[in-house]
Parts: C-alpha cells; sequence; structure tokens
C-alpha cells in the first residue's frame, strides 16, 4: 500500500503544480488550496502511519523466541 501511495504521490506533483498555478492566479484558493494541504500533508503522514503499523512489535518478537526455544 505504502508503495502505492508514493507512486500517486510522485505522479500527482504536476498536477498538483497546475492546480496550485491556477488556483493563485485566480486568487480563490478555498477549494483548491485544501486538495494542496491534503496533498502535501495527509498523505505523507499515511507513509508514516505505514511505516509504524509495520514496525515489528519487540514485546511480539520476544514472545515468538520464547515459545520457539520450549518448542524445540
Amino acid at each position: 500500500m505504502r508503495n502505492f501511495s508514493f507512486v500517486l504521490w510522485m505522479l500527482g506533483w504536476p498536477y498538483l503544480w497546475h492546480i496550485s498555478d491556477f488556483a493563485f492566479k485566480k486568487k480563490d484558493t478555498g477549494v483548491w488550496g485544501f486538495i494542496i494541504i491534503a496533498f502535501l500533508f495527509l498523505v505523507p503522514w499515511i507513509w508514516v502511519g505505514e511505516m509504524i503499523y509495520e514496525a515489528p512489535n519487540p514485546k511480539q518478537l520476544e514472545l515468538e523466541e520464547e515459545e520457539t526455544a520450549i518448542l524445540s
């Protein structure tokens, strides 16, 4: 999922640039400003959340090591 969101973010940069140029020339940054902020800040936070979620839990690793020691 992280790879997909990264590719989506990278492919979206030219569109983001065009939208921001259009929005700031029109001086109407309501909806477009929200889109830009969401795109710039929420997508990287999704990556951080996925990295935290996918990180190994040290207590779980200890339990698995104890289980394998008991079984062997």
